[in-house]
């Protein structure tokens, strides 16, 4: 579909050089198709926590290793990235017949992980030294604040360019249309209908002449992309569709991911007074499954905490009291300084208090739910 909408638009072209539409659309669609795979493994995660809890940890790992192996196939039979030959485009090489492979699969691949991991670094950085944690070590605190000074600077230096040498591309000055296509090289052009059947001959002779691992490493490939293909032509809206169901709450609405594939249940009524009163608070019919016995190997979160009849209270004990005085911090026992509640739970603390407790516990001091820094919504009153 895409391509031969590609060739219907060469047609009226006088110039193998796409347009300035096409080659930002599959630029959209390369950077959009990392958070639509980290989606699916958060649905995966979300029905099967037990099983798939695992990917949210490792999901730029294996997305790298799915990105590695779908462009490295494009490049060597169709001379292209997925995206690029998904709108009838391919790569020419500037002095050669044949396209470098190595070059381009590195932008392709390397380049756009290495700058994930560094746009995280630079977010976890700025946070930490926002909230006052320092490194130990001088030399690493130096380190970070050479890397929070110029990475700034240097991010929207790279996007000053890209904008530059895409207006130029688009002007017809230049054949390059971002700064990695002139580092390597390369340059993008339309492809002709025979140049598509040659490397659709191409593909058919590579599975046909491999074996063993090597025709099953490219027929699983090749299907996946087909696969791939396909679901970006047909069903675009299906994303969009798991993206509202799951705002919704998902099935049933009960429950919460993390990233690191814990399930968290919603949180109980609004608490008062100590932990013997929330107790004896709770509805029975509605938090039975909380104060019933664990049956088998899986076991309530919150058992141990409030559904173990134990005549020791030392557990209970260790927690913190609600404050009796309203505008309290339940964590110092002082007045709030920067009022922010933790969405597991519902209370308000100090926002030095709770940030500094959850990195060290990541559990609410008071219910003991598993919580994180994501959770912690900032209030801000005239006051």
């Amino acid at each position: 579909m895409a391509n031969s909408a590609a060739f219907l638009t060469s047609t009226f072209n006088s110039t193998s050089q796409p347009s300035i539409f096409e080659v930002t659309a599959q630029q959209s669609l390369a950077q959009t198709l990392g958070p639509a795979c980290r989606h699916i493994l958060k649905v995966a995660a979300t029905s099967q926590p037990e099983h798939c809890g695992l990917l949210i940890k490792v999901q730029d790992e294996l997305l790298l290793l799915a990105n590695a192996a779908l462009q490295l196939h494009y490049l060597k039979v169709y001379n292209s990235s997925f995206t690029e030959n998904f709108y009838g485009l391919e790569r020419l090489a500037e002095n050669s017949q044949q396209l470098a492979i190595r070059p381009s699969f590195l932008c392709l691949v390397l380049v756009p992980y290495l700058r994930r991991k560094l746009e995280t670094l630079f977010q976890k950085c700025r946070e930490d030294q926002a909230d006052g944690v320092q490194p130990s070590n001088p030399i690493i605190a130096r380190l970070r604040s050479i890397f929070l000074s110029s990475f700034p600077s240097l991010h929207c230096l790279s996007q000053a360019v890209n904008i530059a040498f895409l207006l130029s591309f688009s002007l017809r000055k230049s054949k390059y249309h971002n700064l990695l296509s002139w580092l390597v090289g390369v340059s993008l052009v339309y492809v002709t209908p025979d140049r598509q059947k040659e490397k659709e001959n191409r593909k058919l002779d590579a599975i046909q002449g491999s074996r063993g691992l090597r025709h099953l490493a490219i027929t699983s490939v090749s299907t996946a992309a087909r696969i791939l293909t396909f679901s970006l032509e047909v069903g675009s809206f299906f994303l969009q569709f798991l993206d509202w169901w799951y705002a919704q709450g998902g099935v049933g609405g009960a429950s919460t991911l993390h990233e690191d594939g814990q399930t968290i249940p919603k949180p109980p009524p609004t608490i008062t007074g100590k932990h013997d009163k929330y107790r004896a608070s709770i509805k029975k019919q509605t938090f039975q499954w909380l104060l019933s016995p664990p049956t088998g190997k899986k076991k309530s979160p919150l058992f141990k905490i409030f559904g173990k009849k134990s005549n020791k209270q030392t557990k209970f004990s260790q927690f913190p009291e609600l404050p009796a005085r309203g505008g309290t911090c339940p964590i110092c026992q002082r007045r709030r300084r920067g009022d922010t509640v933790l969405a597991s739970s519902g209370l308000v603390f100090c926002y030095a208090c709770i940030v500094q407790h959850l990195r060290k516990e990541a559990r609410c001091p008071v219910t003991r739910l598993p919580a994180k820094e994501e959770q912690l919504i900032r209030i801000f009153t005239q006051q």
